[in-house]
């Protein structure tokens, strides 16, 4: 690989707030120098090449944290879900069915009964309407709970007499009758019926995924997409295949499913087995469901379901077993958590995984924390915890937090500036496909904190917003962090990885509300050009 100085540029280094340079050398993939045109012309060989970038702005590129990013790929061939109103669902499933044979199975995500215009959930009776003669199975845009229509359910044996499984409910009309609506691990007995992807489906799936993705000037991604034990190889060997084959590279920090980790662990594989494009990253697992879908663990009731508390998806000593297990195997550990009853049991099994197999630095991570108590804050610091938070959720969230929870627990819902004031690493993403995959909403939405134009707006968000560098700093410096890769990534310093972006703003020098309309002019992964051009191959 030549080297490589781009020069006569705005980079933000992110090493510090206002750092700033005006030239970067890349030699094998990293960086060798950056700083001053003169300086870095001066270090780097007279037979490099030279591109000027006219004054462009450059920064590291962004790292998405957590995110699906093989089921992303697979649902743009899926129905979109994200209507206006039943009806509008309904017809879209109609429209579907009729290019579809009868008897394949019609799948889609994105609904929201909070934004339909009927403010109920679709049933099984609705989806009937739309596709009689197609098995039906649609999630909402948590992936938490989900519809199915008569046939799904009757391929999956589920009817009146069928029990709820332990860590899911089956909701029924006042006869017993399931309605369609399946929350939790419910919705894992129609999901078995329905025929997985072939590797070919899977294959131009991710292509698409990881080209959408460097667009948006994300070459890093923290992504589950083993979702069994005994998938995890699979998919480390599906992102080297494409990778390989079709030439669509990105960094892969591989979430697996904790259950799996003594079986990786029987092979030399944890946390960090691997190369720097495709590593094993945290051995994950769900404490509960979703807020909007009504199955996050709450310590007090919902108040607007007053006999609700949510789904614990295990009893607390099997959570203490799989996460000691987890990471007395040598494994980072993250756990879903949303809710802040959800949150108690998460930490209780951190703090005896540490106890018991004593780790200097085990970076144990807590996904979404959505729901918290100001006590909960503090041990969260003390125990060490990456606060691992998605910040568009506020905006699709906000319009019914309030009904939700009630006035007095939103004071420590949705936080992050709390966590970075009180010394808490904290990483950020998109959970896509709950959340679209354009960082740049993201970036606006941990800013602002709210989206007046969507009606999502009030004093209880607003506090929690942050500056745009500490923004940033959650998709590149604290992504590092949560990945055991500080200095190496996230920054343009000498050493780091030579993954950056040019874009056509600086993103700490515009509005807040413009934040939404960066684009990415060029993606580098390796010091290569992945997207856009520069004029380099």
């Amino acid at each position: 690989m030549a080297d490589l100085v781009l020069e006569n540029a705005c980079i933000l280094t992110m090493t510090q707030p206002g750092a700033r340079a005006e030239a970067v050398w890349i030699r094998d993939g990293h960086v060798a120098a950056v700083g001053s045109r003169a300086d870095v012309r001066a270090a780097a060989p007279a037979a490099a090449r030279r591109v000027d970038l006219g004054g462009a702005v450059m920064l590291p590129a962004l790292t998405d944290s957590h995110l699906h990013l093989l089921s992303y790929g697979l649902f743009l061939s899926e129905i979109d879900c994200g209507r206006g109103s039943i009806a509008d669902l309904v017809g879209a499933v109609r429209e579907r069915a009729r290019r579809t044979p009868a008897g394949q199975w019609l799948t889609g995500r994105g609904w929201d009964q909070e934004r339909f215009a009927e403010h109920r959930y679709p049933t099984r009776w609705d989806l009937d309407e739309a596709a009689p003669h197609h098995p039906v199975i649609l999630r909402r845009y948590c992936g938490h709970v989900a519809v199915a229509n008569s046939m799904a359910l009757a391929l999956a044996g589920v009817g009146a007499g069928t029990a709820d499984p332990p860590a899911g409910v089956i909701d029924r009309d006042g006869s017993g009758e399931p309605t369609g609506m399946l929350r939790e691990d419910a919705m894992k007995l129609v999901e078995a019926k329905r025929p997985e992807p072939d590797a070919s489906a899977r294959r131009a799936a991710l292509v698409a995924a990881i080209r959408s993705a460097l667009g948006y000037g994300i070459t890093s991604v923290h992504s589950q997409d083993a979702w069994r034990p005994g998938e995890t190889e699979g998919v480390l060997e599906l992102y080297r295949t494409v990778a390989r084959e079709q030439g669509a590279r990105i960094r892969l920090y591989a979430l697996f499913p904790a259950a799996e980790a003594p079986a990786l662990a029987s092979k030399g594989l944890r946390t960090q087995s691997g190369d720097e494009f495709v590593r094993l990253g945290p051995a994950k697992l769900f404490a509960d469901g979703s807020l909007g879908g009504g199955t996050a663990l709450l310590s007090e009731p919902y108040t607007d379901d007053p006999g609700n508390r949510g789904v614990a998806m295990y009893p607390q000593d099997e959570l203490n077993e799989i996460v000691r297990a987890a990471h007395a195997a040598g494994n980072q550990v993250a756990v879903h958590t949303i809710g802040d009853g959800a949150t108690d049991c998460v930490l209780e099994a951190f703090a005896r995984a540490q106890a018991s197999s004593p780790r200097a630095d085990a970076r144990f991570r807590a996904i979404h924390l959505q729901v918290l108590r100001e006590e909960q804050v503090r041990r969260i610091k003390e125990l060490g915890v990456v606060a691992d938070i998605q910040p568009k959720f506020i905006t699709s969230d906000g319009l019914w937090a309030a009904r939700r929870l009630g006035p007095e627990r939103l004071a420590f819902a949705y936080v992050q500036r709390t966590f970075l004031e009180a010394g808490i690493p904290a990483c950020a993403g998109s959970d896509c496909p709950v959340e679209p995959l354009d960082p740049w909403l993201g970036l606006e939405a941990a800013v602002r904190h709210e989206d007046p134009a969507a009606g999502v707006a009030g004093e209880w968000m607003r506090r929690e917003g942050v500056d745009a560098y500490r923004a940033l700093g959650m998709f590149t410096t604290g992504a590092a962090y949560s990945e055991f890769r500080e200095g190496r990534k996230g920054v343009v310093a000498p050493g780091a990885q030579a993954d950056l972006i040019v874009v056509d703003r600086d993103p700490t020098a515009i509005p807040p509300e413009d934040i939404r309309r960066v684009k990415v002019q060029a993606s580098i992964l390796a010091g290569e050009v992945a997207h856009g051009d520069l004029g380099v191959g």
